[in-house]
C-alpha cells in the first residue's frame, strides 16, 4: 500500500482576533458576531459529517457549524479511543449495546440530566440516554442506537464521508507517531461501508498550538492530524473557538483537496 505524506499550513481566520479580545467587545454585539462567524460555513464537500468521539465534543462542534445533519452511534458517548470505534464499524457493531453489560449508578449525578451508565465490557459510557435502569427503557434506547449504527453501515455507500475525532480525553496514544496504522484501518472501514471516499480529521491534544497539519493519503482515504490546546472546552467561548478551529481545518482540507486534484504539468502537456 503506497501512502502519500505531506504537510499543509492551516488556514488562519481573522475571526481569531474576536476570541482573543472578546473581553473588549460589548456584550450586546457578541451574539451578532458569533452568528456571523458560524453562518459563513465551509463549503459542504462531504455527504456526511460523522463524529467518532472521544466524547460529545466532536458532535457538538459539527452541530455548531450546522454540519451535523444526522445522528450516528458515537455522537453522545464517552470514553472509547478512536481505534476501538473504527473496530466497532468493522465488526458491524456486533455486541455494541447489551443490557447485561450495563452498570447503572444509584442516582443521577449532581448537575446532570441522565444517569452515567457504563458498559463494563467495552468501557463505553452512555451519559445522555438513560433515566432509569428499566428494561423497557433499555429496549427503546437500544432501538435508537440500532438505527444509528445501521445508518452508518448502510447509508454511506458511494458517499464522500468526513469523520471527526477530537481527543477530548487523553488516549495515551501518540497519533503523530502511528498515523499509518490508522490510515490502513480507515481503508478497511471504507471498504466495509462502501464509501466513495473517506476523510478523517484527528484533532489531538498538544501542549503547543501548531499551524501545521500532517496529511496521509491512500486508496481514497485521507488522514489529517492536527495538534491543539483547544480540545477540552470549558465554557461557551471555548466551544465556539473550537468550532472556528474546525472550520479552519475544513477550509484547509478543501484547499488541499483542490490542489491534489489539479492535473500536473506533465499531464497537461500530454
Amino acid at each position: 500500500m503506497h501512502i502519500e505524506k505531506h504537510t499543509v499550513q492551516k488556514i488562519i481566520s481573522s475571526y481569531n482576533l474576536y476570541f482573543r479580545y472578546t473581553h473588549l467587545v460589548p456584550k450586546i454585539i457578541r451574539p451578532w458576531i458569533r452568528s456571523k462567524i458560524f453562518s459563513e460555513n465551509p463549503k459542504r464537500n462531504f455527504d456526511f459529517y460523522i463524529s467518532l468521539g472521544n466524547n460529545c465534543t466532536a458532535a457538538r462542534t459539527l452541530k455548531t457549524l450546522n454540519l451535523r445533519t444526522f445522528s450516528f452511534p458515537f455522537d453522545w458517548l464517552w470514553g472509547v479511543p478512536l481505534i476501538k470505534n473504527l473496530d466497532w464499524i468493522l465488526q458491524g457493531f456486533k455486541g455494541f449495546l447489551n443490557y447485561e453489560d450495563l452498570v447503572y449508578p444509584l442516582k443521577i449525578e449532581a448537575g446532570a440530566e441522565h444517569l452515567k451508565v457504563k458498559n463494563h465490557r467495552t468501557g463505553t459510557y452512555f451519559i445522555h440516554d438513560f433515566l432509569t435502569d428499566s428494561y423497557d427503557e433499555f429496549l427503546s434506547i437500544q432501538e435508537k442506537y440500532n438505527r444509528r449504527c445501521l445508518r452508518l453501515l448502510n447509508e454511506c455507500k458511494n458517499k464522500n464521508v468526513f469523520f471527526l475525532y477530537i481527543e477530548h480525553n487523553n488516549d495515551k496514544i501518540n497519533y503523530a507517531q502511528s498515523p499509518e496504522s490508522i490510515l490502513k484501518k480507515l481503508v478497511k472501514v471504507k471498504n466495509k461501508i462502501g464509501a466513495r471516499k473517506i476523510t478523517l480529521s484527528i484533532i489531538h491534544s498538544s501542549k503547543q498550538e501548531s499551524n501545521k497539519i500532517e496529511t496521509l493519503q491512500t486508496n481514497g482515504c485521507s488522514l489529517y492530524l492536527f495538534g491543539s490546546q483547544q480540545v477540552t472546552p470549558k465554557n461557551t467561548k471555548d466551544r465556539h473557538q473550537l468550532a472556528l478551529l474546525l472550520k479552519e481545518v475544513l477550509q484547509t482540507i478543501e484547499e488541499d483537496t483542490n490542489k491534489c486534484s489539479m492535473p500536473s504539468l506533465s499531464k497537461e502537456r500530454s
